[in-house]
């Protein structure tokens, strides 16, 4: 026979793991996130272009970094350490077709 304390403490076993589990998980995310933003370089030029399309394109945060991601896989495509400002304004052209 199980009691009901048995019951709750297993429980809560359950769910400590399971947090430690997500937070372990968010933890690697986080680890993932800053290494791929550090792929992410601008020259200077290309950081003012892209200043400049934010402000008048009124571009939110999620969009600016999508057209990062282009710029860099325009950059990676030219076997380009840097994304420059070619790179940048191809990826904003995408970005006005769509």
């Amino acid at each position: 026979k199980v009691s009901m304390i048995e019951i709750i403490a297993e429980n809560a076993n359950i769910w400590t793991r399971d947090c430690n589990l997500v937070k372990e998980k968010i933890s690697k995310a986080r680890l993932f996130a800053q290494e791929r933003d550090l792929d992410l370089e601008l020259d200077h030029s290309s950081q003012l272009l892209l200043n400049e399309a934010v402000i008048n394109l009124d571009l939110s945060s999620r969009v600016q970094t999508k057209i990062i991601r282009i710029a860099r896989t325009i950059a990676n495509l030219e076997a380009c350490i840097k994304i420059n400002d070619e790179h940048l304004a191809e990826a904003l052209q995408y970005r006005q077709i769509d």
